[in-house]
């Protein structure tokens, strides 16, 4: 299944991550105390990342991935690539 969008739910010192409109099990909900929804935001550029592998092996696997805050920055900081660079002494207008 191709993931476009994920749902993100804030539990504790992390984060839940689910394919976008799935629910959560209920069982997970249990284990790991208040869950509160997040937001929704697009894949995007994540799945380059080795990190989104390892998110998308949890969810393929039972449905979610728990990650942690550093491993959910890691995942926010998607590869920028420079489209142009500016050229060396070019003054740019105030």
């Amino acid at each position: 299944m191709h993931i476009s969008h994920i749902d993100i739910h804030l539990a504790g010192d992390g984060y839940v991550v689910v394919p976008a409109g799935a629910p959560l099990p209920c069982e997970l909900a249990k284990a790991l105390g208040e869950l509160r929804f997040g937001w929704s935001q697009e894949v995007g550029g994540a799945v380059r990342l080795s990190a989104w592998r390892g998110i998308r092996a949890d969810i393929d696997a039972c449905g979610y991935a728990i990650i942690s805050g550093d491993d959910f920055a890691a995942l926010l900081a998607w590869p920028v690539v420079c489209v142009r660079r500016p050229e060396v002494g070019r003054r740019l207008a105030a």
